[in-house]
C-alpha cells in the first residue's frame, strides 16, 4: 500500500497536523464532491426543430438522464437507481437517455423534436448522486399561462357522466381566469353540442368553434350553453391558447349558476 503523507498548518494558530493516509483516501478528498458540482441542463435553439441539449455539472463518466414533464411540479422519479426522488416535474414523466458524461461532467445531444414537446419542461438527472437540474422549458417563447393554471380534473364535468344533480362554475372569477382540463374531467372543451344535462350541470357549456392550431396562439371563441329551446340558449367568449400537446382556457363566470364548462 502506498501512503501518503498531508500536512497543514491553521493560519490563526502555530498547530501542524500530519495524517498518514491510503492513496484511494487521499484520492477521494482532492476530487469535489458530486453535490458541488450542480448539474444543470441548457436548451438552445427553435422548438419544434433541431435543439442542443447540453449537461453541464454531472460527475464525470456517469450516466445522466433527461426527464420531461408538463411543467414544473414534484412527480417522482418513476425507476431507476433514483427511483422515488423528487423530479422538480409535473408528470407525466418520460426518459430521455441515458448519456455517458464525460472526463469533464458534460454530455449533450441535439435532437429535432416534434411541436408536441413544445409545452413540456425538462431537467437532467445524475443517475450517481441523483442531483436534479433546474426545470428548462423546451420553448421559452410560449405564453406564460401555459405554465400558469389552475387544473380542472371532476370526473363530473366531462360530457360522458350521467346527470345526478346542477353543479355551478359561478366561483370562477369575474373577470377570469386560465384554466386546463386533465384527468377525468377530459384534456379539452367539444367543439359540438353535448345536450342539456351533461357535464353534472343544467346548461351543459361547449365550445362554437375550433381550437387554436399553432403552438403560442391565442384566439378568442365563443361558448354556447345548451339548455331547451336551443343548443346556443346563451353564450360567452372565452380565450384559448396553444400550448404544445394541451390546450389553456381563459374562462369567465357564467351568466347562471347552473351553467358549466364541459371537458371531454
Amino acid at each position: 500500500m502506498i501512503l501518503y503523507v498531508i500536512r497543514c498548518q491553521i493560519k490563526t494558530a502555530i498547530v501542524a497536523v500530519e495524517v498518514v493516509m491510503p492513496r484511494s483516501l487521499l484520492f477521494s478528498l482532492l476530487v469535489l464532491p458530486s453535490s458541488a458540482l450542480a448539474v444543470d441542463l441548457s436548451l438552445a435553439g427553435s422548438c419544434p426543430g433541431p435543439m442542443d441539449i447540453r449537461i453541464t455539472g454531472a460527475t464525470p463518466g456517469a450516466s445522466v438522464v433527461v426527464l420531461t414533464g408538463s411543467g414544473p411540479g414534484s412527480a417522482p422519479i418513476p425507476g431507476g437507481p433514483c427511483a422515488g426522488a423528487d423530479s422538480g416535474l409535473a408528470g407525466p414523466l418520460n426518459w430521455y437517455g441515458p448519456l455517458r458524461a464525460d472526463g469533464g461532467g458534460s454530455a449533450g445531444v441535439s435532437p429535432s423534436l416534434p411541436a408536441p414537446v413544445c409545452s413540456l419542461s425538462a431537467v437532467a438527472v445524475d443517475i450517481t448522486t441523483c442531483d436534479v437540474s433546474p426545470v428548462r422549458p423546451f420553448a421559452a417563447d410560449l405564453p406564460a399561462e401555459c405554465t400558469e393554471y389552475t387544473e380542472l380534473a371532476e370526473a363530473d364535468r366531462n360530457v360522458g357522466w350521467e346527470y345526478d344533480y346542477a353543479r355551478c362554475d359561478s366561483w370562477i372569477p369575474a373577470d377570469g381566469q386560465w384554466f386546463r382540463f386533465v384527468g377525468a374531467a377530459g384534456t379539452q372543451m367539444p367543439e359540438y353540442d353535448p345536450d342539456e344535462y351533461a357535464c353534472g350541470t343544467h346548461a351543459a357549456g361547449w365550445l362554437n368553434g375550433a381550437h387554436p392550431v399553432t403552438p403560442g396562439e391565442t384566439v378568442t371563441r365563443e361558448v354556447c350553453y345548451s339548455w331547451t329551446p336551443a343548443p346556443c340558449w346563451q353564450a360567452n367568449d372565452i380565450e384559448i391558447t396553444h400550448c404544445g400537446d394541451y390546450y389553456v382556457y381563459h374562462l369567465y363566470q357564467p351568466l347562471s349558476c347552473s351553467y358549466r364548462y364541459c371537458g371531454e
